[in-house]
């Protein structure tokens, strides 16, 4: 699974019809990786309560970016840290329980999914095996 920052999507505004200008990606995975993160999230983050970094994830390599799922009180979605490029992916527990049925949906084999729909930082989060969307 490969954890990677996406900038500029518009080519420096040659590309009018863009969806985001920025965008987190998970991609290059399995259904057995889909399986064990799901697992991750379940355990650490919304049984523990602990933040869970994706860089410290075994099965994940961060290639230029560093991003972190945490709990909130409020949806923020992702959100910059003011580290360059580090983020954090803040959602209530009920986000989180909808981000778990998008990444059933896509080991299931639905293609790809938008993991969080709010980010005051217009950064979006993209869960795609083929990397695409």
């Amino acid at each position: 699974m490969k954890l990677e920052l996406l900038d500029d999507l518009s080519a420096g505004g040659r590309f009018a019809d863009v969806v985001s200008e920025c965008l987190l990606r998970l991609s290059d995975f399995d259904e057995a990786q889909t399986a064990a993160l799901i697992g991750l999230i379940e355990a650490r983050l919304l049984g523990a309560g602990r933040p869970l970094p994706l860089a410290e994830v075994p099965f994940i390599r961060a290639v230029n970016c560093q991003l972190t799922l945490v709990l909130g009180a409020a949806d923020a979605g992702i959100v910059e840290t003011g580290q360059p490029q580090q983020f954090i992916c803040q959602l209530t527990p009920e986000a989180y329980h909808v981000l778990l049925v998008r990444l059933r949906a896509v080991a299931a084999g639905s293609g790809y999914h938008w993991l969080c729909e709010t980010s005051a930082a217009d950064i979006d989060f993209l869960y795609s095996p083929g990397g695409g969307w």
